[in-house]
């Protein structure tokens, strides 16, 4: 579970860059 939350911030972070 940890692992999914952490890589959903990791995706969220993605997304903040391209924007």
């Amino acid at each position: 579970e940890e692992l999914l939350m952490e890589h959903f911030s990791d995706l969220i972070i993605f997304v903040k860059a391209r924007a």
